[in-house]
């Protein structure tokens, strides 16, 4: 392990610098926490750039093959729903648009706060 204070080489088990005498397990503790920082911070991009590929980072394969298979399929079927209700129904377009975007962005968000849960969880 390299002290961040001198920059001189120490054995893992050593809990002080041999050269400068710094605490060396401080340096340990912020390491694991910027570790743990950066392992909940690339699912939640991921997440939100990606949705469903932070599933397969997280190695949640069954959670990625169910969101990346169903959303599309929910998204195209109301799709298909609202341009048979717009052949039918033109005045009423408008509510039946917003409530599939509503329902959309609501399973997008609830993907998001899972991958989070998910990464907070995990001890890599």
């Amino acid at each position: 392990m390299k002290c961040n204070v001198c920059g001189c080489e120490n054995n893992n088990t050593n809990t002080t610098c041999i050269k400068c005498g710094n605490n060396l397990t401080n340096q340990v503790n912020n390491m694991n926490s910027t570790t743990q920082h950066k392992i909940k911070i690339i699912p939640l991009i991921l997440s939100i750039i990606l949705p469903g590929i932070s599933y397969l980072y997280l190695r949640q394969y069954l959670r990625a093959l169910v969101f990346l298979l169903v959303f599309p399929l929910i998204f195209f079927s109301f799709a298909f729903i609202l341009s048979f209700y717009t052949m039918m129904i033109p005045s009423r377009v408008s509510l039946a648009a917003y409530m599939i975007i509503i329902i959309i962005v609501l399973v997008y968000i609830y993907q998001i706060i899972d991958c989070y849960k998910i990464a907070s969880s995990n001890k890599k």
